[in-house]
């Protein structure tokens, strides 16, 4: 150690500079949390959003949000796929499309959509299963 250099001066700024981080990452931290609310402060994202989320019924605007809504669609895609396979499924041993979704097999835990809870729209005379929930009419 240099001459005229008192051991605790030198870990007194170390300190300094790792305060100054942290208040640095925590600083970029809350920035990215403001933006994603459009500035909104914390106390007013929780007063205008709903448990999930989700304000007014629009998009999710906090990240667990939109991961959560994300991952409904997503299942409500995979049910989709499930009860369309159960029907033609059904149609090929049967020689005929089932009169109801409650005819198909195993379809009891998947007849809604996990977004919006309606019940999935089934054509008898062509075997289509679709969500009747806005936006997942292409599924």
């Amino acid at each position: 150690m240099p001459p005229g250099i008192r051991p605790r001066a030198r870990r007194g700024f170390g300190l300094l500079i790792e305060l100054l981080i942290v208040v640095a990452i925590i600083g970029v931290g809350f920035m990215m949390y403001t933006s994603m609310n459009g500035g909104a402060s914390p106390a007013d994202v929780s007063r205008e959003m709903s448990q999930d989320g989700v304000e007014n019924g629009d998009q999710p605007q906090t990240m667990p949000g939109r991961v959560k809504a994300r991952a409904a669609g997503v299942q409500c895609l995979e049910n989709l796929r499930e009860l369309r396979a159960m029907v033609t499924s059904s149609q090929a041993e049967d020689g005929s499309f089932p009169a109801t979704l409650a005819d198909v097999p195993g379809s009891e835990r998947i007849r809604t959509c996990p977004v919006g809870r309606e019940a999935y729209i089934y054509d008898a005379s062509t075997g289509k299963v679709n969500c009747p929930h806005p936006g997942h009419d292409t599924y």
